[in-house]
């Protein structure tokens, strides 16, 4: 989500994707871009030769990048607070994009597919899929997914003494300390070893 704030700041460069007139502070200054061989309007390619602009208008991209950063915190929040699983985490920024993707849209003025009429059609598919992951939010409530398996057995529990290893049992890892003596002839007869060994065994 973050990645895709920082991508609206190319459109910033492009000047292009925004909204209506406005008179707002933060508006947009649009100027007339020309290729300099041919004298030509070229909006993407072309240069100002005139700074002067003509027209302000709202930075629907700047409003999009805001957004997309607060849907971030949101899902890393939320993912913290309530431990969602299930694709629910994904589900909350699908939503919470798609709901500012929703007036966005239909703040912007740049030409595009329209149905039903005179409605964007990013419009509609915004408000589509919204409901879509707004409905699976509601309707999967299971819990975070629990490791299990091997990898979950290599983490010993919380409760387990600094000597348990992989399983958590101590008695276990003082036998397998004893192996790794019997097999390793530079350890066999190191006096230090058997006392400790025999130290374990003791009841």
């Amino acid at each position: 989500m973050a990645a895709q704030a920082v991508g609206r700041l190319g459109n910033w460069f492009n000047q292009e994707l925004y909204g209506g007139p406005t008179t707002l502070p933060w508006g947009l200054e649009i100027y007339r871009r020309v290729d300099p061989a041919t004298g030509l309007p070229d909006p993407l390619g072309g240069i100002a030769l005139d700074r002067t602009p003509i027209e302000v208008v709202h930075p629907t991209f700047l409003y999009e990048l805001l957004w997309n950063l607060g849907v971030a915190a949101l899902v890393v929040w939320a993912d913290r607070r309530f431990r969602l699983g299930h694709g629910r985490a994904f589900a909350l920024y699908v939503a919470g994009y798609t709901l500012g993707r929703f007036w966005i849209e239909i703040m912007r003025t740049d030409t595009a597919t329209r149905v039903f009429g005179d409605i964007r059609v990013n419009v509609v598919v915004s408000a589509v899929v919204f409901l879509g992951a707004v409905a699976y939010l509601v309707l999967v409530r299971k819990p975070r997914e629990v490791l299990t398996g091997p990898a979950a057995a290599s983490d010993p529990p919380p409760d387990a003494g600094p000597d348990a290893g992989p399983g958590g049992d101590p008695v276990s890892d003082a036998a397998d300390r004893d192996t790794d003596r019997d097999t390793d002839p530079d350890r066999a007869d190191d006096p230090s070893d058997a006392a400790r060994s025999a130290g374990e065994r003791t009841p």
